[in-house]
C-alpha cells in the first residue's frame, strides 16, 4: 500500500511537469509544420506558375524563331532579283511595250514564286508607268496606285523592306514589298511577295496551346496577320484595343502580361525582322486546377507529419522525463512519506550549472591551445622534422592531435601570382593575401566535407593545404573530387579576389608519414608552369616521367641575333617570341626551359659586350639569372625581355648599323647604276646589302635625302635620257631596257621632265 501510494505521488508530482513538456513540444512541433506546409504551399505555387510561364516562353521563342526564319526565307530568295541588272534596266525604260523583255522579266517573277514555298503571287509594281506584272494576272494597269497600294511614295531609306499584313484580319495573306533600287531615296518600282497566312499557323500550331488558349501573330499597327484559337469562351481578344496597345507598347522583345479583368495571361515575343508580334493568350484557370492539386497535398502531408509529429513526441517526452523521475527518487528518503515536493528544475540547473563551469574551463584551455599545437605539428610534418620518426610515433602524436594518422592524405599547394599588379594589393600585404586564400579553401573543403590544414609557405604567396581524406574513398574518387577542390579554389580567388593562382597537387598516401612527401610533388607540379603557363591547376600525374630533353634552339637564337644586326625590331621580336614557343611547345623539364632562356641572356650579353661597354654594364644590372628563375611562367619571360633586355639591345645595336650605314647606300646605288635595266624592289636591293627593308629605306632617306621610290625612278629616266639622245632605237624597246612598259615609262619620263619622250628626243638630237 505504502509502495503504491508513492507511486501515486510520484505520478502526481510528474503530472504538471509532463504536461508543460507535452504543450511546449506541441508547440515546437505543430507551429514549424504548419509554416513549413505554408511556405512550402506558397513556393511551390510560385514556382508551378513560373516554370508554366517560362516553358511557354520557351516554346514562344522556338515559335518566333521558326516565323523569322520564314520571313527570312523571303528577304534572302528576293535579294537574287533585286539585284538583277535586267529587272533594274526594265524598271528605268520608258517604253515598255518590248514583249520579250516582259517575258523575260515575267519568267522570273515565276520562278521566285516557284522557290518561295507559301507564295500565292509575285509582282512587280511600276508607279511611274501604272501598270503591274504579276504571276497571278501578268499584265495589269493601275490607273490609281495610290489607292490600291498604301505603300507606294512612303519609301522609309533606312529600311527600304516593308510588311504589310493586306488591311482586313480576315484576309488569307500578307505582303513583303521591296522597293527598287534598293539603296535609292526614290523607288522606280516594288516588288511584292504575297504569302499565304496558313505559312504562320503551320508554324504556331507547334507550339501546343493545351485545351484552351489562343495564339495569333499582330501587325505593328495592331492588325491580326494569322490566328489559332482553341477557346471556345467567346471573348474576341484580338479585337480588345487595350490589351493590344499594352503588348505592342511594351519595350521588352520577349514579355509577359496578366490580364486581371478576364483572368488571363499572354506571353509576347516580337521579331526581329519586321517587328510583329506573337501572343500567347491562355486563362489563368489552367494553373489554378494545379495549384488545388498542390494544397491538397500540402494539407495531407501536413496533417501526417502532425500525427506523427505528436506520436513520437509523446514517446520521447516519456523517456526524456525518465531519468528525471530516477534521480528524484534516488534524492528523496525512502520512508519520508511526506517528504514535501523537490524542485526538479532548481535542483538540475544546480548540478548543471557547476558541471558547466568544469566543462566551460576545460573547454577554454584546450580551445585556446588546441588549434596552436595542431598547427605546429602539420608545419613540422611538412618540412620535415617528422621524417624519421617511428610510426607509433606518429600515430601517438595524432591521436593526441586528434587526426587520424591512416587517413588517406593528399598535399595541394596555391600560389597567388598576379596579385602586385593591381594597386589594392601592396608588398606587405602578403599575410593578409594567405589568410584570404586559406579561407577560400576552408569554405571549399567544408563544402565537400573533408577536413583541411593550413600552412603557410616561406617562399613566395604560397599555402599549402593538407586535405585529410576517409581511407573508405576509392582512389579514383579522391583524384576527381581533389582536383574539383582545388579547381574551385582557384576559380574562387579569381572571382572573389581579382588575381591569378595555379595550384600545384602531390599524389594521395595512406599515412600520415607521407605527407612531406606529398607537399613536394605539389611544389615539382607548380614548376611546370614554365611550360603550360599559370593560373591553372597542375597534378604531379601530369608530369610525364619519360619527358623529352630540351634540345636548345641554337638556328633561332642566330635569327634573333641576325635581326638585331639588321635593325629590325619587329622581325626580332618575332623571332624571340617563336624561340619562347619552341622551348615550351612540348613536357621539357622545367629546369631546362630556364636554362634556355638563361642560355638566350649569355649569347645576348657576349654580343652586346662586342659593341658597347655601357650597354653591357646595363645587362649586369638587371639581375638576369635570378629574375629568369624567379619567373613562374613563360609569360613573364617573354614580358621581362620585352619591357627589359631588348630596349638596351635595340638602340646598341642601331648604333652600331648607322656607322657603316652610308657605306651600305652607296654600295646600293652603285648596284642599281650598274644594273639599271633591272626591276630594281626595295626588298631586293636591302636583300643585297643585308639589311632589313623598313631599316634600308630609313637610311636611304637619310643619306640620299630622296625616298628610294623616287630616286630608281630618276636613275631609270637618266638612263633613258642618253638612250633618247644617242640612239633612234624604239621608245617601246627603250622602256623595256630599263624595265618598264611604254605606257608607264611615257607617264613617269613626262612627270619627271615635262616633256614626253618623244619630244625630249627631238629637242636632244636637234638642238637649237
Amino acid at each position: 500500500m505504502r509502495r503504491m501510494t508513492m507511486k501515486l505521488r510520484s505520478f502526481l508530482f510528474s503530472g504538471k511537469y509532463y504536461a508543460r513538456l507535452i504543450g511546449f513540444g506541441f508547440m515546437t512541433v505543430c507551429i514549424p509544420i504548419v509554416l513549413a506546409s505554408f511556405l512550402a504551399y506558397s513556393m511551390l505555387s510560385r514556382n508551378l506558375e513560373e516554370q508554366v510561364k517560362q516553358a511557354n516562353l520557351q516554346t514562344m521563342l522556338q515559335i518566333q524563331a521558326r516565323i523569322d526564319a520564314e520571313l527570312n526565307t523571303v528577304v534572302k530568295a528576293t535579294r537574287g532579283l533585286v539585284f538583277d541588272s535586267s529587272i533594274q534596266k526594265y524598271f528605268y525604260k520608258t517604253d515598255l511595250n518590248d514583249y520579250t523583255e516582259m517575258m523575260d522579266v515575267q519568267k522570273k517573277l515565276s520562278a521566285l514564286e516557284r522557290s518561295i514555298e507559301h507564295s500565292t503571287r509575285i509582282g512587280l509594281f511600276l508607279p511611274s508607268q501604272k501598270i503591274e506584272l504579276t504571276t497571278t494576272v501578268g499584265y495589269e494597269r493601275i490607273d490609281d496606285p495610290a489607292g490600291k497600294y498604301s505603300y507606294v511614295g512612303t519609301n522609309n531609306p533606312d529600311s527600304p523592306m516593308r510588311w504589310i499584313p493586306n488591311g482586313q484580319e480576315g484576309s488569307g495573306s500578307f505582303t513583303f514589298v521591296q522597293s527598287l533600287p534598293a539603296i535609292s531615296n526614290t523607288p522606280q518600282a516594288y516588288l511584292t511577295v504575297d504569302l499565304n497566312k496558313r505559312a504562320l499557323a503551320d508554324i504556331m500550331n507547334t507550339g501546343g496551346l493545351g485545351e484552351s488558349g489562343r495564339m495569333m501573330v499582330m501587325s505593328e499597327s495592331g492588325v491580326v496577320v494569322s490566328l489559332i484559337e482553341r477557346s471556345k469562351d467567346g471573348q474576341s481578344r484580338e479585337s480588345d484595343a487595350t490589351w493590344k496597345k499594352n503588348i505592342l507598347n511594351a519595350s521588352e522583345q520577349t514579355g509577359f502580361y496578366k490580364d486581371s479583368s478576364r483572368n488571363t495571361l499572354s506571353i509576347f515575343t516580337k521579331s526581329s525582322v519586321n517587328g510583329w508580334t506573337t501572343v500567347l493568350d491562355f486563362p489563368l484557370t489552367e494553373l489554378n486546377g494545379q495549384r488545388a492539386n498542390v494544397g491538397r497535398l500540402t494539407v495531407i502531408v501536413c496533417l501526417g507529419a502532425l500525427a506523427l509529429g505528436m506520436l513520437l513526441l509523446y514517446i520521447n517526452s516519456r523517456k526524456l522525463y525518465a531519468p528525471i523521475r530516477k534521480l528524484l527518487g534516488q534524492e528523496q528518503t525512502a520512508g519520508d512519506t511526506h517528504s514535501t515536493k523537490i524542485d526538479e528544475w532548481t535542483w538540475i540547473r544546480n548540478n548543471w550549472d557547476q558541471l558547466k563551469l568544469q566543462v566551460g574551463a576545460l573547454r577554454e584551455q584546450s580551445s585556446r591551445n588546441a588549434p596552436l599545437l595542431r598547427d605546429v605539428f602539420f608545419m613540422n610534418m611538412v618540412y620535415g622534422q617528422y621524417a624519421h620518426e617511428p610510426l607509433d610515433r606518429l600515430t601517438e602524436l595524432c591521436n593526441l592531435h586528434g587526426v587520424s594518422a591512416h587517413a588517406k592524405w593528399k598535399v595541394f599547394v596555391v600560389e597567388a601570382e598576379n596579385h602586385e599588379m593591381y594597386d589594392k594589393f601592396r608588398k606587405e600585404d602578403r599575410q593578409l593575401i594567405l589568410l584570404a586564400i586559406s579561407s577560400i579553401c576552408q569554405d571549399i573543403a567544408n563544402q565537400h566535407n573533408i577536413k583541411a590544414y593550413f600552412i603557410n609557405g616561406v617562399e613566395a604567396a604560397q599555402v599549402i593545404v593538407v586535405l585529410q581524406m576517409s581511407p573508405e574513398w576509392s582512389d579514383k574518387q579522391l583524384s576527381a573530387v581533389s582536383y574539383q577542390v582545388c579547381e574551385s579554389v582557384r576559380m574562387s580567388i579569381d572571382t572573389y579576389l581579382k588575381f591569378n593562382a595555379s595550384v600545384g597537387i602531390g599524389n594521395t598516401y595512406n599515412h600520415i608519414q607521407n605527407v612531406r612527401l606529398s607537399c613536394m610533388e605539389a611544389k615539382e607540379a607548380l614548376k611546370y608552369r614554365i611550360v603550360k603557363g599559370g593560373n591553372r591547376t597542375i597534378g604531379i600525374q601530369d608530369l610525364r616521367p619519360d619527358r623529352d630533353a630540351l634540345r636548345y634552339p641554337f638556328e633561332l637564337e642566330a635569327t634573333i641575333m641576325r635581326e638585331l644586326q639588321n635593325g629590325d625590331r619587329v622581325r626580332t621580336m618575332e623571332a624571340f617570341a617563336l624561340f619562347a614557343q619552341t622551348v615550351t611547345s612540348r613536357d621539357y623539364p622545367a629546369s631546362q626551359v630556364y636554362q634556355a632562356f638563361h642560355m638566350l641572356y649569355v649569347s645576348f650579353f657576349h654580343k652586346l659586350k662586342e659593341l658597347s661597354d655601357e650597354g653591357v654594364h646595363q645587362l649586369s644590372e638587371t639581375d638576369a639569372f635570378e629574375r629568369i628563375s624567379a619567373s613562374r611562367t613563360v609569360v613573364e619571360i617573354e614580358t621581362w625581355f620585352r619591357d627589359v633586355i631588348f630596349p638596351i639591345l635595340f638602340p646598341r645595336f642601331e648604333e652600331a648599323i648607322d656607322g657603316k650605314g652610308k657605306h651600305l647606300v652607296e654600295r646600293a646605288k652603285k648596284y642599281m647604276i650598274e644594273a639599271v635595266n633591272l626591276d630594281h624592289t626595295l626588298q631586293s636591293v636591302a636583300s643585297y646589302v643585308d639589311l632589313s627593308p623598313s631599316y634600308f629605306s630609313r637610311m636611304f632617306q637619310k643619306y640620299t635625302g630622296q625616298s628610294f621610290t623616287s630616286y630608281v625612278s630618276e636613275l631609270k629616266i637618266e638612263r633613258a635620257k642618253e638612250l633618247l639622245v644617242h640612239t633612234n632605237e624604239p621608245i617601246a624597246a627603250i622602256a623595256e631596257k630599263i624595265n618598264y612598259t611604254e605606257r608607264s615609262f611615257r607617264r613617269v619620263f613626262k612627270n619627271l621632265t615635262g616633256h614626253s619622250p618623244a619630244t625630249y628626243r627631238e629637242q636632244g638630237q636637234n638642238p637649237r
